[in-house]
């Protein structure tokens, strides 16, 4: 995330590792990956990366599904 902000990126997205072949559980996966955009989003002042897409594997459907975290600035 450091990277994609110095680059001016204004979106990224992470594949939730592990969480197909090696079945981690999605939900474990994704709260890490949330707890790290939390603490991005509170480091960095006004940052240019504005959507962070998390995609999660889902066991059960087999299918990947892709959630949205848009950062909310005042």
């Amino acid at each position: 995330m450091i990277s994609a902000n110095v680059q001016n990126f204004k979106s990224i997205a992470f594949p939730a590792i592990g969480t197909g072949a090696l079945k981690y559980d999605a939900k474990t996966v994704f709260n890490a990956i949330i707890a790290a955009v939390k603490f991005f989003e509170q480091t960095w002042q006004l940052p240019p990366l504005k959507d962070v897409y998390i995609v999660v594997y889902d066991k059960e459907t087999e299918r990947k599904q892709v959630a949205i975290c848009s950062f909310m600035y005042n």
